[in-house]
């Protein structure tokens, strides 16, 4: 219900992809800011990726998760919900069970 809740009001955004392959936080504010995105924003990866969280790890409105570690508590928190589309089949492959 929250991803719905998410999709339906624009809360949603699903990227290509999604790496900061330097791990600049630079370079991630300057995708967020490119980004339709309100205040708090959750960034969910569809593996591990150090270098993408040493990037939005100074950013204060920018919480980043892994798939498998994503909670309620984080969708609901958020205002924005950023995510590449292995994400989003990933989501997809674990609730359509």
């Amino acid at each position: 219900m929250a991803l719905t809740d998410k999709a339906q009001n624009d809360g949603l955004i699903a990227l290509e992809s999604l790496t900061v392959a330097d791990g600049k936080t630079k370079k991630m504010s300057a995708l967020m800011a490119k980004l339709p995105v309100k205040r708090n924003i959750l960034v969910v990866l569809p593996k591990s990726d150090p270098m993408t969280v040493r990037a939005s790890r100074n950013l204060q409105k920018v919480h980043t998760v892994n798939v498998s570690d994503v909670s309620l508590l984080d969708l609901l928190k958020a205002d924005s919900v950023v995510a590449p589309v292995a994400t989003i089949e990933a989501w997809e492959a674990k609730f359509r069970k």
